[in-house]
């Protein structure tokens, strides 16, 4: 699996061994701040696959909109969005890099000019901060 940002759509690729049968699962997004599949600048993105409730998500940190959007992978659907502009609680300055927990689904936001790392869980609800020291690249 495959996931690459091009003109703020998201474009996610399977890759099988013959690369002309390249097939495009999805295609995701236009440059705007709008709900659902609008993106400035997008950084990254991750897969959960929630094996017990057969759901898989997709969350993609949108950089200069300064949130969180997280979709079903089938549908392209816009599940949740949560953030804003901001120092506080829940908002960010530029997130640049998301990481789901694989034992329980949370999310881990590199909210990289607050330097620090916030934790959600699936639907946007936070929980956790840590740190505040610097610059936040997330390796899991």
């Amino acid at each position: 699996l495959f996931m690459c940002f091009s003109h703020n759509v998201l474009s996610q690729l399977e890759l099988p061994d013959d690369e002309e049968e390249k097939k495009k699962l999805l295609t995701l997004g236009v440059f705007g701040t709008e709900k659902n599949t609008t993106f400035n600048a997008p950084m990254a993105a991750a897969v959960f696959n929630d094996y017990p409730e057969n759901r898989t998500y997709l969350a993609v940190a949108d950089t200069n909109n300064h949130r969180i959007q997280i979709f079903n992978r089938t549908g392209g659907n816009c599940l949740y969005l949560f953030g804003g502009y901001g120092q506080g609680q829940g908002n960010f300055r530029y997130p640049k890099d998301v990481k789901f927990n694989p034992e329980n689904g949370d999310l881990y936001v590199a909210d990289t000019f607050n330097n620090r790392i916030q934790v959600f869980s699936l639907n946007g609800v936070h929980s956790e901060v840590l740190g505040q020291l610097m610059d936040c690249l997330i390796i899991l």
